[in-house]
């Protein structure tokens, strides 16, 4: 799921995919757009919260 935050800011939701391919699909999108700004977040457990999610992405703490 992609969502869109404000602005230029997005947020996406790879549901049951592995942290592994999570990781080589933000290789691809850098390498094919390298002035993007990423960060990530991973969480397995199903009480997730997705504030904490997205400050975590935002500071590299994931």
């Amino acid at each position: 799921m992609l969502a869109r935050l404000g602005g230029d800011e997005f947020a996406a939701c790879f549901v049951g995919e592995s942290p592994d391919s999570v990781e080589e699909f933000i290789r691809d999108v850098r390498r094919l757009t390298p002035d993007v700004s990423l960060g990530t977040a991973t969480q397995t457990s199903p009480s997730a919260n997705i504030a904490d999610l997205c400050a975590r992405g935002v500071t590299g703490r994931g």
